[in-house]
């Protein structure tokens, strides 16, 4: 069984961790990129995260899971926001293409049917990493975030991300939908605690810097 309050202790200060170092970007990471960080609410994503607290316990009500799945999701935009964010220039050379090529086959037999999503190259149509939402940021991740070389694949966290959202959509609560329960969710948040440390192991730290993140790693062993 897992433990659920270590889990959601442990996302909450992953996540604190991040947003505190990202804010406080300004002098070591380019001009631009620290500008970015300037724009986006990292004392409210980490605040807001703080709400799984509330959810410490083995039963959740339906309408418990809903909000859980809705902070997952956010949590999930986040951390890939801060990821793109930070790798400012790359993103801005790959966002700009006319067209991004979607991975059809990742295993002989197993494809996706996600659309094939087109991009003009229009100044107007750019996109800030922040103005992506969750199926953006999962399709654009694909050989840029995840990869085949991590110790999961690219399709697992694809499935992963998939799962999050058909939970979160669940918030449209009049509408007939699936949520999974609560012994699945810790699960979930496990995982979670796993992707944030994934982005985190790819993003760029001065020389040095021994920051909370591996630093809160052996609180949690």
């Amino acid at each position: 069984m897992v433990d659920l309050d270590k889990t959601i202790d442990e996302i909450i200060a992953l996540i604190e961790d991040m947003c505190f170092f990202w804010k406080n970007s300004q002098g070591w990471a380019p001009k631009e990129v620290s500008e970015e960080f300037d724009n986006l609410e990292m004392d409210r994503f980490s605040d807001f995260t703080k709400n799984l607290h509330k959810f410490k316990k083995e039963e959740l009500s339906e309408g418990e899971l809903v909000l859980v799945y809705t902070i997952i999701g956010s949590i999930l935009e986040g951390v890939m926001i801060i990821f793109y964010t930070m790798w400012l220039e790359s993103y801005n050379t790959d966002i700009k293409d006319e067209e991004y090529r979607q991975i059809s086959k990742l295993d002989e037999g197993e494809t996706y049917d996600y659309k094939y999503r087109k991009w003009e190259r229009k100044e107007n149509n750019y996109k800030k990493p922040s103005e992506l939402g969750l199926e953006l940021l999962k399709v654009f991740s694909v050989e840029r975030l995840f990869s085949n070389n991590d110790d999961r694949s690219i399709k697992f966290w694809k499935k992963y991300i998939t799962i999050i959202q058909e939970n979160r959509n669940s918030i449209h609560v009049m509408k007939k939908r699936r949520i999974d329960n609560s012994e699945t969710l810790n699960e979930k948040l496990e995982l979670l605690v796993e992707l944030i440390k994934l982005v985190d192991s790819k993003l760029i730290y001065p020389d040095g810097y021994y920051h909370g993140m591996q630093n809160l790693n052996s609180l949690f062993e």
